[in-house]
């Protein structure tokens, strides 16, 4: 396992994404500002997004639609939110080389309130999560992924990834409690190892080549595409799901979904 989180170091941050998404705007509460956003303008390569939320939910999306990153801090809490979310902060900054989004939410010197983190970015190049207590969602990322992450129960999305970009980078996925499911490109690649301690794990490759696959219910262990880089979903109380197939929708119109051959 500690091979694949010291590839993950040294890759993450490689990689560019783009989609067609809408956004839809949360209320105009808890945006925060990012410091070092001077550095944006002369970044060779899109931002690789590092986040750290002590309680609530993640959610990471790429979008076009923007020129720039944007961090939004929600607080769950009776009363009146205030527009400065004191606990939780962003700032960009070169990481040997390559830019980095931080957002940190913490519950030291405040109220230990659940927070959820939104970022929506033009492009980015790897994503890793550290949360708990609420679903992380990734939506149309690409490079290396790491995410940790755990429900209060175990019957709901613990991680969701949806992405046409292919997957061919390192990935790391680890649920305490909740399911994971990944629905990524067609051509994604990699030594896929997929288990759960309780649940039902299940692959579709779809039209993808596949080779020395070994399968039981509870778990998935193969190559998808002759890939080399180490994939790794593992589950202690929830299921997996993982679909290959998603079309780019800028050449692909209609229809997200590339139905199997």
């Amino acid at each position: 396992m500690s091979g694949v989180v010291v590839v993950l170091g040294a890759l993450w941050g490689i990689g560019q994404s783009g989609c067609v998404r809408q956004i839809q705007w949360l209320p105009q509460v808890g945006d925060v500002a990012i410091e070092g956003m001077d550095q944006a303008g002369v970044m060779d390569a899109p931002p690789a997004v590092d986040i750290q939320n002590h309680r609530g939910s993640v959610t990471v999306m790429v979008s076009p639609q923007v020129d720039s990153p944007r961090v939004t801090a929600l607080v769950h809490r009776d009363g009146k939110v205030e527009a400065d979310v004191r606990w939780t902060a962003a700032s960009m900054a070169m990481d040997n080389g390559r830019p980095v989004l931080r957002v940190l939410s913490t519950a030291e010197g405040a109220e230990d309130v659940p927070v959820d983190i939104r970022v929506i970015l033009p492009a980015c190049g790897g994503v890793r999560v550290q949360n708990d207590g609420g679903p992380v969602t990734l939506l149309d990322v690409a490079g290396a992924i790491e995410v940790h992450n755990s429900l209060d129960a175990a019957d709901g999305r613990s991680i969701f990834i949806e992405t046409w970009e292919d997957l061919t980078a390192p990935m790391l996925l680890r649920s305490e409690r909740g399911n994971v499911e990944v629905r990524m490109g067609r051509d994604s690649a990699g030594q896929l190892t997929a288990s759960s301690q309780t649940e039902r794990v299940t692959v579709d490759t779809g039209a993808a080549k596949t080779a020395s696959v070994k399968l039981t219910g509870r778990s998935w262990i193969g190559t998808i595409n002759g890939g080399a880089s180490d994939q790794r979903i593992d589950v202690e109380n929830g299921s997996v799901l993982v679909v290959l197939g998603l079309k780019d929708p800028i050449r692909q119109p209609v229809g997200p979904w590339l139905a199997p051959d």
